[in-house]
């Protein structure tokens, strides 16, 4: 029974020897799309051990390397396997410089996946030159967006809508739906969901994007509270991701539809709620000013399931926007025994701490959490500082966290 068992596990290697480096490859793609890390990694191994494969076939390799390390979350061995692809496409010349550019722009997600500033700029810096020699007007404009939309949210949406105006204008025949994505998204960010939303249905509408503007919306939709359209709008980018082409952004917005999910799920209301959305009521209020109905909204919610993580969370918004930190504070604090993932408690808890005038030792911590938040939770405790300022000067005790929420909001701009 053993000897039969190892027979089996090694049939993916076996074969691997018996099929030619195309179907190999192909092997490996195919099951990076199932995100079947196994059967990828049997089918690849055998290919990166050997000596003998030609520059354009191991730069591939290389490739489907990199997108297999970052879904086994070792975003260090993806970027090695990235840096040498890009180093066998410097070495063939002009001629794989489409391929070049394909990869630095891979790479550039690496670099801000796993939060490397200067690396970013670096290769974003040779991304436009290579897209601008390239010579294709709309290489041109999506190396362009892609700089842009890195720039920190506040700044980013001005400079994107220009950019658009002018490459439309110069450029004719450009498809500028890449900008149009990238302006919704940094309006999401921004914690615009109205704006967003806007954007997002002119490109669902004109058929652009594919599943990129039904995952943007359904992020808008539940940034609005809008559970309904928001699930509606992720099957929709589920059935467009399984006809997108294989890719490192095929893979990235997959796992953007599952955390997308996962909030949804936390957001959606028992069976014994009463149908009334609560939500709704409680997105008007705020937007109104009138906090003690918001509180109310959310206090209800509450109290018809106590389990449930959304309206608790709504709740310390309130208590933060309104300035209400001790009450913040005790809501994060109850949300930490209750929320999958306790990032966002721990960091909305930390910053309600430091503006209320006591001391967060854990700095160092509170970056590491916040550099994993939702757009959503950035813009929330973005707006909680912008108050904050707004109703005075911040104690000595917010400096370093508020310093880290902006130094991450600004450090990404373009040389």
């Amino acid at each position: 029974m053993l000897a039969l068992s190892l027979c089996v596990l090694s049939l993916p290697v076996m074969a691997a020897t018996t099929v030619s480096v195309a179907e190999q490859l192909s092997r490996v793609e195919m099951a990076l799309d199932e995100r079947d890390t196994k059967g990828a990694r049997a089918w690849l191994q055998p290919l990166l051990e050997r000596n003998d494969l030609v520059s354009a076939r191991r730069a591939e390799a290389l490739w489907f390397s990199a997108r297999l390390e970052r879904m086994d979350g070792d975003n260090d061995a993806a970027m090695e396997a990235i840096g040498a692809a890009v180093d066998l496409a410097r070495e063939a010349g002009a001629d794989a410089n489409s391929v070049l550019v394909q990869l630095l722009r891979d790479r550039v997600m690496l670099d801000t996946l796993a939060d490397q500033t200067e690396a970013r700029r670096d290769d974003l810096r040779e991304l436009v030159t290579l897209g601008s020699k390239a010579g294709e007007p709309q290489v041109i404009f999506d190396t362009g967006v892609l700089a842009l939309r890195l720039v920190d949210p506040d700044k980013s949406v001005g400079l994107l809508a220009t950019f658009m105006l002018r490459e439309g204008a110069e450029r004719n025949g450009v498809n500028l739906s890449s900008g149009a994505l990238a302006l919704a998204d940094a309006l999401l960010a921004n914690g615009d969901g109205k704006a967003a939303l806007q954007v997002y249905d002119r490109l669902v509408e004109a058929h652009e994007q594919g599943s990129a503007a039904f995952t943007g919306r359904a992020g808008a939709h539940i940034l609005l509270g809008q559970a309904a359209e928001a699930r509606a709008d992720l099957e929709a980018a589920r059935a467009q991701l399984k006809r997108e082409a294989s890719s490192l952004d095929r893979d990235l917005a997959v796992e953007g539809v599952m955390v997308l999910t996962q909030q949804l799920d936390a957001m959606a209301p028992s069976a014994e709620t009463p149908a009334d959305d609560w939500q709704a009521q409680l997105r008007a209020a705020i937007d109104a000013g009138r906090w003690e109905d918001a509180r109310k909204a959310a206090e209800s919610a509450i109290m018809r399931d106590r389990n449930a993580v959304a309206p608790r969370a709504a709740l310390a918004e309130v208590y933060l926007l309104q300035g209400e930190y001790d009450g913040a504070v005790n809501v994060f604090a109850s949300m930490s025994g209750l929320a999958g993932d306790s990032r966002f408690p721990r960091a909305g808890g930390n910053l309600a701490q430091a503006l209320k005038g006591g001391e967060v030792y854990d700095v160092e911590g509170f970056a590491e959490d916040w550099i994993t938040l939702q757009p959503a939770q950035k813009a929330l405790l973005r707006r909680t500082v912008q108050a904050a300022r707004e109703r005075g000067p911040l104690p000595a005790t917010a400096g370093r966290v508020v310093a880290v929420i902006e130094f991450r909001a600004s450090s990404d701009k373009l040389p």
